[in-house]
């Protein structure tokens, strides 16, 4: 969606206009429309001003606004929820029904990320700390898992603690 035309622009519209001149000449003139022109005296004569009227919504405005605090309460307590897990809670406890998107928007805007962890869940923690949780195994590691794939089944499997490496491989 583009700019609204500048206030200078709409009162000389309106001035060529008050001088006598017809709305298509006017809008002739300054390569404007003839709906343009006339919006813009319309405007003039109901208000007595110019000024474009205020677009968007400022954001903050939806139904979750009012549940900010509930959000990030619910958060810190369990902070491994998803945008569509607390869409749920939100439907199953308060009764509203939310799209997840909402709800992710909602998370962007209380500064949450969603960061993904190594074993590939996913956790949200608030924007510049880190994410404390459990690992499996008591630390995070690379396991590599290789085999010989046949039509009818798999051959050779070996895992390998750690990525693979050149020693790893020519053994």
């Amino acid at each position: 969606m583009g700019k609204p035309h500048p206030v200078e622009l709409r009162q000389r519209v309106v001035d060529h206009v008050a001088e006598g001149n017809t709305h298509r000449s006017t809008a002739a003139r300054f390569k404007v429309s003839v709906k343009f022109v006339n919006d813009m005296v319309k405007l003039k004569a109901t208000t007595g001003g110019l000024v474009p009227k205020a677009r968007g919504n400022d954001g903050g405005h939806g139904k979750l606004a009012a549940l900010k605090d509930w959000v990030a309460r619910r958060i810190a307590k369990k902070r491994n929820l998803t945008a569509a897990g607390l869409a749920s809670e939100i439907a199953a406890t308060l009764g509203m029904a939310v799209h997840r998107g909402s709800v992710w928007r909602l998370l962007r805007e209380l500064g949450l990320t969603q960061k993904k962890r190594p074993a590939g869940r996913r956790a949200e923690a608030p924007r510049g700390e880190r994410l404390i949780d459990h690992a499996p195994f008591g630390y995070w590691h690379t396991q590599t898992f290789i085999a010989a794939l046949r039509h009818d089944r798999l051959d050779a499997p070996w895992v390998i603690d750690g990525p693979i490496n050149r020693i790893r491989h020519a053994a």
